[in-house]
């Protein structure tokens, strides 16, 4: 996605924000349930992924607060995300700071996929990177994303509404 002026990434806020309440697939994971039952794409196992599981437009949304210091201000950013099954991804998003808008910005960014269903992604925008673990559903329609950049406390879900 997007760095915005303040020097935090948005679409996924790195270090030293803490998003609220946006897990909400945790029975959805690839550790069983329905969903791992359903299969992983053409020619993987019930529990295998890579690169082709993420596939797509998705979307996404979070709320949450930025934290600086002592200073804490609101945040919520709604956008969308293209991957391209071989590890390259597009975006579009809009992120409120504190009632500030910042209009729809687009990025790009890169991931990787494992056999075990989870993943990393990478952001590059305005001379800094960004870096998350993904946990995807074998089928690649929905998964949860969260920073593992020093000082991140972010975490969020996308769900694929094109193929």
């Amino acid at each position: 996605m997007r760095v915005l002026h303040s020097g935090r990434r948005a679409g996924r806020w790195p270090a030293a924000v803490a998003a609220a309440g946006v897990l909400g697939l945790t029975g959805t994971l690839a550790f069983g349930g329905a969903a791992g039952a359903a299969g992983g794409g053409a020619g993987r196992s019930a529990h295998e992924c890579g690169k082709e599981t993420l596939r797509g437009q998705y979307i996404y949304q979070f709320t949450g607060m930025s934290v600086a210091g002592k200073k804490h201000e609101p945040v919520a950013e709604a956008g969308t995300e293209w991957y391209d099954g071989h590890g390259r991804i597009k975006t579009i998003s809009t992120t409120s700071e504190n009632g500030k808008s910042d209009g729809k910005v687009h990025g790009t960014g890169t991931y990787t996929v494992k056999s075990d269903c989870t993943g990393t992604a990478t952001y590059e925008a305005a001379g800094e990177t960004t870096h998350y673990d993904l946990y995807l559903d074998p089928e690649g329609k929905k998964f949860t994303f969260v920073g593992t950049d020093k000082g991140s406390s972010v975490s969020g879900a996308e769900t694929r509404v094109f193929d």
